[in-house]
């Protein structure tokens, strides 16, 4: 009986042991490696011609790993066509990426996907036209952006609890540039069903953010911003 209890044991042990718990280990990877954005968008061409939609954890935290930091390296990934060996110039696909990959992200955790939606949120309220050369390159850059809008519409109004506990690790002046993000539009009136209820929704949980979000709102309606 002793040796039946010792054998069963042992191999709950090594069960244990081989079971790799899927947040530590994709954090771990997620945090640790990084690309240059030349090897990011190589990467994410690779991944586009695979048509997965939903991906193993490994290409999914080469996915995460390979998307933009910043604004400007948005730009630099999105904003212009790239050169393939074939002699092909191509755009990535930023649908594919944030309609489909990143909704369906399952093993990087929900903190890290927000942090990055915010760095992004923040510094793409301030976009320039003139900056940008080509007619063709300004336009997807355009359509990428306002893709990237959508996206950041429907994960705040639905990660809440994350969204706030990310956003409160940010001073009040970033906090109004994403919000500014959020409601951005050519009539920003058009969102104030949607300002209201989400208002609600934070101010539940945590006024100050809520009422950072009021007054974004509030000058966007002001100036007519226009994004």
């Amino acid at each position: 009986m002793k040796k039946i209890t010792i054998i069963t044991l042992t191999i709950i042990l090594l069960g244990s042991c081989n079971s790799p718990n899927r947040n530590t280990y994709s954090l771990t990877f997620a945090e640790n490696k990084e690309y240059t954005t030349n090897e990011k968008i190589k990467n994410l061409f690779l991944l586009e011609q695979q048509g997965s939609f939903v991906l193993s954890e490994k290409n999914e935290v080469k996915f995460f790993n390979s998307l933009p930091e910043s604004f400007e390296e948005f730009n630099m990934i999105y904003g212009k066509k790239h050169d393939l060996k074939d002699g092909r110039r191509l755009y990535l696909s930023h649908s594919f990426h944030f309609q489909t990959l990143l909704q369906n992200l399952y093993y990087i955790p929900k903190d890290r996907v927000t942090k990055n939606l915010v760095n992004i949120a923040i510094e793409a309220s301030y976009i320039e036209d003139n900056d940008k050369d080509g007619l063709d390159d300004l336009s997807n850059l355009f359509d990428a952006i306002s893709i990237y809008q959508t996206l950041i519409q429907q994960w705040f109004s639905k990660e809440i609890s994350n969204s706030i506990e990310i956003l409160n690790e940010f001073g009040k002046n970033d906090i109004l540039k994403f919000w500014k993000f959020y409601f951005a539009g050519s009539n920003p009136e058009n969102y104030r069903h949607e300002y209201e209820e989400l208002y609600k929704r934070y101010r539940k949980l945590d006024v100050r953010i809520a009422n950072i979000m009021k007054e974004a709102y509030e000058s966007i309606l002001e100036n007519s911003l226009d994004y």
